[in-house]
């Protein structure tokens, strides 16, 4: 009873399938003035993501703030952090996760 060109793709007996399963959870958490959090399991530090500063500004910035109009200035989160940079409340960049 085998249905013509199904013979050849189906062996009888037991066989062996391998099944690669890649799980990551992202957990967003936004608080009402709050800055928004991201954290995913699994990667660890998010301390290497680029942020932007300004020259005269005390906050950090995403690409595409509307307070980087007037030139910006790349550096990792981690370093931000550490010279003192908060994030912005309107952008809403990552907040640092060791």
């Amino acid at each position: 009873m085998e249905k013509e060109g199904l013979s050849s793709q189906f062996k009888k007996g037991p066989s062996k399938q391998t099944l690669l399963i890649v799980m990551v959870v992202v957990t967003i958490v936004v608080g009402a003035g709050a800055a928004v959090i991201l954290t995913s399991s699994g990667s660890g530090s998010n301390g290497d993501v680029t942020v932007y500063v300004t020259e005269t500004g005390s906050k950090y910035h995403r690409l595409g703030c509307q307070y980087l109009a007037h030139g910006s200035i790349p550096m990792t989160l981690r370093d931000a952090v550490s010279r003192g940079y908060t994030p912005c409340s309107v952008c809403h960049p990552p907040v640092y996760q060791p």
